[in-house]
C-alpha cells in the first residue's frame, strides 16, 4: 500500500541527507505516476510491474525510488540525461 506523503518525506530525507524542494517534487511525481497506473504497492507486491525512466540527475532522482521501489541495480530504474525534471512511469 502507498504511504502518506509525510512518511515518504522522512524516508527521502534519510536517503538523500536532507529534505529539499527537489525531493518533494520527486515524491509527488512518483506518487502521481503510480496512482495513474493503478499500482497500489509499487515497492512490494507490484514491484515487477513498474519501470521508471528518469531524465535528470538531481534531487528528485533520489526521491522517486523511495516511492516506486525501482532501482538502477534492479534494472527497473532507467536514467536518460536530458536535463529535464521529468520521469516516465510504465
Amino acid at each position: 500500500m502507498l504511504k502518506p506523503l509525510s512518511e515518504y518525506e522522512i524516508l527521502a530525507e534519510q536517503a538523500h541527507g536532507h529534505l529539499c524542494a527537489g525531493q518533494i517534487l520527486g515524491l509527488r511525481m512518483a506518487l502521481f505516476g503510480v496512482k495513474l497506473l493503478g499500482i497500489e504497492d509499487p515497492a512490494g507486491a507490484d514491484r515487477k510491474r513498474l519501470v521508471t525512466y528518469i531524465e535528470i540527475d538531481r534531487c528528485a532522482t533520489d526521491a522517486i525510488p523511495i516511492v516506486t521501489g525501482c532501482r538502477l541495480g534492479k534494472r527497473a530504474l532507467k536514467f536518460r540525461d536530458f536535463g529535464k525534471v521529468a520521469a516516465t512511469f510504465c
